[in-house]
C-alpha cells in the first residue's frame, strides 16, 4: 500500500515564527512514517517558502523548490499562491 503524502507547513512572517516551526516539527514527528510520506515546508521570516530537502535553493520567485530543482508550489500570495 502506498503512503499518503502530507505537507506540514511551519514558520511565517509573524512573531510566532519559532513557535510555528516547533509545532510543525512535532506534527511531522507524530505522523506514522509507515502510513505517511511527510513533506516539510517552511515559510521564512521574509515570506519565502522552502522545501526542507531543498533549503538554500530558490526559483527566484519565492517558490518551493524540490531537490531536483522542479518547482512544486508557488510562494506568491493570492489565489494561486
Amino acid at each position: 500500500m502506498s503512503r499518503l503524502r502530507v505537507a506540514v507547513v511551519g514558520g511565517g512572517q509573524n512573531c510566532e515564527h519559532q513557535v510555528s516551526l516547533a509545532s510543525a516539527a512535532s506534527v511531522a514527528a507524530a505522523l506514522d512514517p509507515g502510513r505517511y510520506d511527510v513533506v516539510r515546508l517552511t515559510i521564512d521570516p521574509d515570506g519565502e517558502w522552502w522545501h526542507a530537502a531543498g533549503a538554500g535553493q530558490s526559483d527566484g520567485h519565492g517558490g518551493v523548490v524540490s531537490p531536483t530543482g522542479t518547482g512544486v508550489s508557488s510562494g506568491w500570495p493570492g489565489r494561486w499562491g
